[in-house]
């Protein structure tokens, strides 16, 4: 590169010693109310449902509420983590999900949910 004075190149690297926790940081407690359903408390904060921010959401969500084993039952009076938005700003965050991606340890990913319309 012009101005370079040697071949070396820095390239910073950072690391999140413990996923979960640190998306609880970038989380909202929330007490389901009657009629809630998943799909729409995500929706209303990452985006249309099955576009890429929805389904980085629900990641999101099911790396905070471990507890939570079936997506399509919580209830009126349950008090869960939402994932924040905001969390989608930081130049760390679109590479946690190759990370996660890769992980078979912290969740299981593959499930789904169902939509009510």
């Amino acid at each position: 590169m012009p101005g370079q004075s040697s071949g070396v190149v820095t390239i910073p690297f950072v690391t999140i010693p413990n996923l979960p926790e640190t998306f609880k940081t970038y989380s909202a407690e929330y007490t389901v109310q009657k009629g809630d359903c998943l799909s729409i408390l995500i929706s209303t904060r990452f985006g249309p449902y099955g576009a890429e921010p929805y389904k980085q959401g629900i990641k999101l969500f099911k790396l905070i509420n471990p507890d939570i084993k079936d997506l399509n039952r919580i209830y009126a009076g349950q008090d869960i983590l939402i994932p924040d938005p905001a969390i989608q700003k930081q130049p760390w965050y679109q590479s946690l999900f190759d990370r996660l991606a890769n992980n078979q340890n912290l969740t299981d990913f593959d499930r789904t949910i169902k939509t009510y319309k």
